[in-house]
């Protein structure tokens, strides 16, 4: 716990600057936000849209997307019996004679199933995949924003990441999926910078002289 309070304390000042940096203000101007090791992120424009409606535009869009998939996964079935009663009517009356597919004999029935299953995954696997460019062609306005946070955002975990195997006994959340707000994102970076910490202490061994030199990466 020494090390999670001693890197509490020296990056609080570092933190606080930087997630009001993630807030939407009103300041128009170019902001230059510090980051730990007396280091700078590249400079970032004012973004209109504020971490915390990102966050839930990004929430939404997932939660709504696997909705509508599963929508159409339940639909599209009923859609591929129509198709298939329409092309293949001999398929749907009572004890159909058998379809020879590559010589092989198959029952109608069995045919008409496995053609609603891949239908309906097929189907669901488009929706999931167009529903964000769909949303975002309805809500335009907000589509510059949500990409110029998004990639603020990955460019900030970017940099703090820790990319060396270190246990530091706490959920290691590397991508940072598990980030929903900005008390999450605060948690998220003294996690890695426990990480940095304890990577530089391990390589402080008699046969090293150079470990003070292992930095968080730009």
């Amino acid at each position: 716990m020494s090390i999670v309070t001693h890197l509490c304390k020296r990056s609080s000042l570092d933190l606080i600057r930087c997630s009001s940096a993630l807030s939407t203000t009103s300041d128009s101007q170019p902001a230059k936000i510090k980051l730990s090791g007396n280091k700078y992120a590249p400079s970032q424009n004012h973004i209109s849209l504020s971490f915390e409606d990102f966050i839930k535009i990004k929430k939404s869009i997932k939660r709504n997307g696997r909705i509508s998939a599963f929508i159409s996964y339940v639909v599209a079935p009923f859609g591929v019996n129509s198709i298939l009663s329409q092309m293949f009517p001999l398929w749907f009356i009572e004890n159909p004679a058998p379809v020879e597919i590559f010589e092989m004999p198959l029952d109608p029935g069995f045919l008409v199933i496995g053609a609603s299953v891949i239908g309906g995954l097929s189907t669901a696997i488009l929706t999931l995949s167009l529903y964000p460019k769909i949303f975002f062609m309805i809500n335009s306005e907000i589509k510059e924003p949500y990409i110029q946070r998004e990639k603020d955002l990955k460019r900030r975990l970017n940099y703090y990441r820790c990319t060396e195997a270190i246990e530091v006994g706490y959920s290691d959340d590397y991508y940072g999926d598990k980030i929903h707000t900005l008390s999450d994102y605060r948690y998220w970076v003294r996690i890695q910078q426990i990480k940095w910490q304890n990577y530089k202490q391990s390589l402080k061994t008699p046969a090293s002289s150079t470990s003070d030199d292992a930095t968080a990466p730009v």
